[in-house]
């Protein structure tokens, strides 16, 4: 009964009428976002009772302000049951049975969620005119100004920086990372090629829909498919490489598994062919974090770039972009993508996120499961419902949907691809109010209006704490977050936060198989001095046979080495020789061999000299992975120890935790345990590292240009300025 969709329980008049009252809603509050998601919850073919009233919920709390409490009501177009006035109940809202009104049972609410409620704005950016070549090559009236003085240093450093550098761009979610991958595109070289990294198979959709209609618009030449993923056809992905080939793609959106799989061939031609522009990592942060526990590709991909800057005469920028990044991320991130002669530019535009109010509570584990389910049916929507294991969102959606609710969608590790993409399209419009997931879900999706989080649990450290509450309020409105836990929970989050980084015992033994059966590589077309050959697939006494997570385990040994300065990692360049004699079947069979072969093979170079000494791993490589560790165990311990003592400001401890070379993010808060609220302009303040530009103009006009940069051109009125006003 309780999942019954709202056209099986009203009359085709009744819903007619319910229909009426919702557009009258919206014709009187048309910049109301609970209006207008009253009216996708109606007009939705899924939509149960409890979702309706719900969303009613919402609307009646948005509209109080204008309306009064006297006279906030809403009108249902028939008499309810008595189960169903229970079901009102539970949605915080009294049913009046003489005039079929819904008012609410409860009119009184927190000042954190009269803020959401009110959709007060919350982020108070400045905005800067956008450059007059940007805005002239992006051909998009909507593109005048940029979000804020950050996100205009980092176009511009990363469009005047030498075509060899390594940039950080740290910007905090909502201020337009996106437009660097984009106007580094668009500047670039006709015939060159942009890569962007992304983490997620939706993402990567996402993103090159996104560029297909910015390019469409610039006037560029336009294909079909700018991701490349595993779902896409044979057909598809011959079409890509052909439009790559005839330097018609200008950008490819994948992940870093594809790069370093079915794509590396082709990357090595193009940088061959000096047809690369730039490497973009977006969300780079999870090369650190990721990187080190699972999908090791994140951190693999760093020795690719390394040989493809190798094998490239042409220069090319790789630019890294992230919300987050720690100290620790930058240090990590330049021992895999930079040269040890070659510093990193680092672009600094953080601040705190001032929209989200946080809280913690604390449950008995046997009345956690209810407290969690009372606080999703309570708190604004759309609503994010964190957990960190698969079987506790399992049970956190069938208890849900038992409740009644229909408008919710389980997002896990267990969720197949299909599903995904079904998930993802149905909450970026507005089709579902509840998503129950893991950590994975929404990184980097650019989804504007979710108000509230929730965590069923204690996240495994701060980073993916203040990942996953930054998933709302990106619109710059208030939103809100909650950690709702029980004390085992805290054990577990420190066992899943502690369990990625290698032993030096077992790295050393590792190790020293690997160099064993190393073959010295006497000459390399991309590397001067000594080169060697090992294998990965290598498994050490004790275990049975190859397989691929005693591989990765091989790898994360060598990227171990490599961020303590022992070695430093490349791929190998790709060499296939068809042997004219076999036919296409032999032919692919020895490919198919070929390339199982190559997958286990890595070159590296020694650094130190101590690479071999036990003594040196005892004392030097142990100190470096204690340090590791300590920065590992520090993100579990600062978020931990802040939920229970509740002492010091989450925003304090984040400002300290988000530190990089010395500069502190700007200090704002939503609201947060013994902190009222802290709501500066920011984005005005910003700090840019081990930068100097190009030169873009030739000397013969420095003459001509002012003290103050300006340099006046004259033209004929009848000609085409489009040429002039490009980028040099």
């Amino acid at each position: 009964m309780n999942n019954l969709i709202i056209s099986s329980l009203f009359s085709d008049t009744e819903l007619r009428d319910l229909h009426h009252t919702v557009d009258s809603v919206i014709s009187h509050y048309p910049e109301n976002h609970f209006a207008q998601r009253l009216k996708k919850v109606v007009d939705g073919d899924n939509t149960s009772l409890l979702d309706l009233l719900l969303s009613v919920k919402d609307y009646l709390y948005s509209s109080q302000k204008e309306l009064g409490n006297q006279h906030n009501n809403f009108p249902i177009p028939r008499r309810l049951s008595s189960e169903e006035g229970v079901l009102c109940a539970k949605a915080m809202l009294n049913y009046q049975t003489g005039s079929n009104f819904l008012t609410l049972s409860s009119p009184v609410i927190t000042q954190k969620l009269v803020d959401v409620y009110e959709q007060k704005q919350k982020r108070k950016v400045k905005k800067v005119e956008m450059d007059l070549a940007l805005v002239s090559r992006l051909s998009d009236q909507n593109y005048n100004h940029y979000s804020s003085a950050g996100q205009r240093m980092a176009v511009r450093v990363a469009l005047t920086c030498s075509q060899d550098s390594t940039l950080f761009i740290n910007l905090p979610t909502g201020c337009g990372k996106t437009l660097v991958a984009h106007a580094s595109m668009l500047f670039s070289n006709s015939k060159a090629l942009t890569i962007v990294i992304v983490p997620t198979v939706g993402l990567a959709i996402e993103q090159g829909k996104r560029a297909k209609e910015l390019l469409e618009k610039a006037d560029d030449f336009s294909v079909q498919n700018y991701a490349w993923h595993s779902q896409l056809s044979d057909g598809d992905k011959s079409e890509i490489r052909e439009n790559i080939d005839n330097d018609k793609q200008k950008v490819i959106f994948t992940s870093p598994e594809s790069v370093t799989g079915s794509l590396l061939p082709l990357l090595f031609r193009l940088a061959k062919q000096n047809s690369i522009a730039n490497i973009i990592i977006d969300e780079a942060h999870l090369i650190d974090t990721w990187g080190s526990n699972f999908r090791s590709e994140f951190q693999r991909f760093g020795a690719l770039v390394a040989s493809l800057r190798q094998v490239s005469n042409s220069p090319f920028k790789t630019i890294l972009m992230s919300a987050t990044f720690t100290q620790s991320n930058i240090d990590s991130l330049t021992t895999l993508y930079c040269e040890s002669d070659n510093k990193p530019i680092v672009v600094n535009g953080n601040f705190l996120r001032p929209e989200i109010s946080s809280s913690y509570k604390n449950e008995e584990e046997s009345s956690h499961l209810q407290s969690v389910v009372d606080r999703v049916i309570a708190l604004p929507k759309p609503l994010i419902l964190y957990t960190t294991l698969v079987q506790d969102s399992i049970d956190l959606s069938s208890h849900l949907k038992a409740t009644g609710l229909n408008r919710i969608g389980l997002f896990n590790g267990k969720t197949d691809i299909h599903s995904r993409k079904k998930i993802i399209e149905q909450w970026q419009n507005d089709d579902l109010d509840i998503i129950i997931a893991t950590s994975a879900f929404g990184v980097g999706m650019d989804k504007s209006n979710v108000k509230s989080v929730i965590h069923a649990c204690i996240p495994d450290n701060i980073n993916r704490y203040y990942q996953e509450i930054g998933r709302a309020g990106r619109d710059g409105k208030a939103a809100t977050s909650e950690v709702i836990y029980y004390d085992k929970q805290i054990a577990n989050a420190k066992k899943i936060n502690s369990d990625s980084i290698i032993s030096t015992e077992l790295g050393f033994k590792k190790w020293k198989g690997m160099w064993d059966r190393r073959v010295e590589v006497s000459s390399h077309e991309f590397l001067k001095g000594d080169l060697y050959q090992l294998d990965t697939s290598f498994y050490h006494e004790g275990l049975s046979s190859r397989s691929d997570r005693n591989e990765d385990w091989n790898w994360l040994t060598l990227l171990f080495m490599q961020r303590a300065g022992l070695i430093r990692i490349f791929y190998d360049v790709p060499e296939v020789e068809d042997d004219s004699e076999l036919n296409d079947f032999e032919r692919n069979i020895q490919r198919k061999e070929y390339w199982k072969s190559y997958k286990c093979k890595v070159l590296v170079q020694i650094l130190n000299e101590q690479y071999l000494s036990n003594s040196y791993w005892e004392t030097n490589i142990k100190k470096h992975r204690k340090k590791e560790k300590k920065t590992q165990d520090n993100g579990f311990l600062t978020l931990s120890e802040n939920i229970t003592s509740q002492k010091q400001p989450i925003c304090k401890e984040l400002v300290k935790y988000y530190t990089v070379n010395g500069y502190s993010p700007q200090r704002a808060c939503g609201g947060c345990m013994t902190c009222e609220g802290f709501l500066p302009s920011v984005g005005d303040d910003v700090s840019v590292d081990n930068y100097s530009s190009k030169q873009l103009l030739p000397d013969s006009l420095n003459d001509y240009i002012s003290f103050d940069n300006i340099c006046s051109v004259y033209y004929d009125k009848t000609q085409d300025l489009t040429s002039p006003l490009k980028w040099s």
